[in-house]
């Protein structure tokens, strides 16, 4: 019924290929709004230490040691 009403939107997935995903239900006049894929499981993972300051070794040791998944 989502499709029907228009509350779909089709997005490109890396992993699942192109699908239908529920889009914003609020149309803003002044800032557009989009449906996004999914993000990944650990897509962040690295930028977000980095962003609090871990070093490259730290960050590769927690991703050895399998603490983190890296995107």
């Amino acid at each position: 019924i989502a499709h029907e009403l228009g509350m779909t939107a089709m997005v490109e997935h890396h992993v699942f290929g192109e699908h239908a995903r529920l889009r914003a239900l609020i149309d803003f006049s002044r800032s557009s709004t989009r449906a996004e894929p999914a993000m990944a499981i650990g897509q962040h993972t690295e930028a977000v230490l980095r962003e609090f300051g871990w070093s490259d070794a730290e960050i590769e040791r927690l991703a050895e040691e399998k603490v983190i998944l890296l995107g």
